[in-house]
Protein backbone atom coordinates (compact mmCIF):
# COMPACT_ATOMS: atom_id res chain seq x y z
CA UNK A 1 0.00 0.00 0.00
CA UNK A 2 1.38 3.44 -0.90
CA UNK A 3 0.68 6.85 0.58
CA UNK A 4 0.45 8.51 -2.85
CA UNK A 5 -2.55 10.84 -2.90
CA UNK A 6 -5.14 10.18 -5.55
CA UNK A 7 -5.05 12.62 -8.46
CA UNK A 8 -7.90 15.13 -8.25
CA UNK A 9 -11.00 14.21 -10.20
CA UNK A 10 -12.05 16.51 -13.00
CA UNK A 11 -14.71 18.92 -11.76
CA UNK A 12 -18.31 18.06 -12.49
CA UNK A 13 -19.57 20.78 -14.82
CA UNK A 14 -23.29 20.20 -15.37
CA UNK A 15 -24.62 23.76 -15.59
CA UNK A 16 -24.90 25.84 -18.77
CA UNK A 17 -24.04 29.14 -17.06
CA UNK A 18 -21.47 31.44 -18.68
CA UNK A 19 -18.91 30.70 -15.96
CA UNK A 20 -19.42 26.96 -16.31
CA UNK A 21 -19.02 27.19 -20.08
CA UNK A 22 -15.72 29.09 -19.58
CA UNK A 23 -14.54 26.40 -17.18
CA UNK A 24 -15.50 23.67 -19.63
CA UNK A 25 -13.64 25.27 -22.55
CA UNK A 26 -10.61 26.28 -20.42
CA UNK A 27 -10.27 23.15 -18.31
CA UNK A 28 -6.45 23.32 -17.80
CA UNK A 29 -6.75 26.91 -16.56
CA UNK A 30 -9.66 26.02 -14.27
CA UNK A 31 -7.81 23.02 -12.86
CA UNK A 32 -4.76 25.22 -12.16
CA UNK A 33 -7.00 27.72 -10.35
CA UNK A 34 -8.47 24.89 -8.26
CA UNK A 35 -4.99 23.59 -7.43
CA UNK A 36 -4.00 27.05 -6.13
CA UNK A 37 -7.19 27.26 -4.04
CA UNK A 38 -6.54 23.82 -2.52
CA UNK A 39 -2.89 24.65 -1.81
CA UNK A 40 -3.85 27.94 -0.14
CA UNK A 41 -6.46 26.19 2.01
CA UNK A 42 -4.05 23.42 3.06
CA UNK A 43 -1.21 25.83 3.76
CA UNK A 44 1.04 24.33 1.06
CA UNK A 45 1.03 27.71 -0.72
CA UNK A 46 1.06 31.13 0.88
CA UNK A 47 0.08 34.43 -0.72
CA UNK A 48 2.84 36.96 -1.15
CA UNK A 49 2.65 40.69 -1.84
CA UNK A 50 2.44 41.96 -5.42
CA UNK A 51 5.82 41.34 -7.02
CA UNK A 52 5.68 44.80 -8.64
CA UNK A 53 4.30 47.16 -5.98
CA UNK A 54 4.03 45.03 -2.82
CA UNK A 55 0.24 45.40 -2.43
CA UNK A 56 -1.32 42.86 -0.08
CA UNK A 57 -4.48 42.14 -2.12
CA UNK A 58 -3.22 39.91 -4.94
CA UNK A 59 -4.20 37.43 -7.65
CA UNK A 60 -2.25 34.32 -8.55
CA UNK A 61 -0.94 34.56 -12.12
CA UNK A 62 0.07 31.42 -14.00
CA UNK A 63 2.74 31.75 -16.66
CA UNK A 64 2.27 28.04 -17.40
CA UNK A 65 -0.89 26.15 -16.55
CA UNK A 66 0.93 22.81 -16.61
CA UNK A 67 2.77 24.02 -13.48
CA UNK A 68 -0.28 24.93 -11.37
CA UNK A 69 1.53 25.86 -8.16
CA UNK A 70 4.18 27.94 -9.89
CA UNK A 71 2.42 31.31 -9.64
CA UNK A 72 3.34 34.99 -9.57
CA UNK A 73 1.48 37.16 -7.10
CA UNK A 74 0.20 40.36 -8.71
CA UNK A 75 -2.27 43.01 -7.59
CA UNK A 76 -5.28 43.36 -9.88
CA UNK A 77 -3.85 46.49 -11.54
CA UNK A 78 -0.54 44.85 -12.45
CA UNK A 79 -2.25 41.58 -13.39
CA UNK A 80 -4.46 43.43 -15.90
CA UNK A 81 -1.47 45.41 -17.24
CA UNK A 82 0.37 42.16 -17.89
CA UNK A 83 -2.23 41.27 -20.55
CA UNK A 84 -2.22 44.66 -22.31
Amino acid sequence: MTDDPKPPRPPSLKSEARQTNWRRTNLPKYQAHLAVQRALMSGALEKQGCEVCGAAKVDAHHDRYDEPLNVRWLCRSHHVKLYH
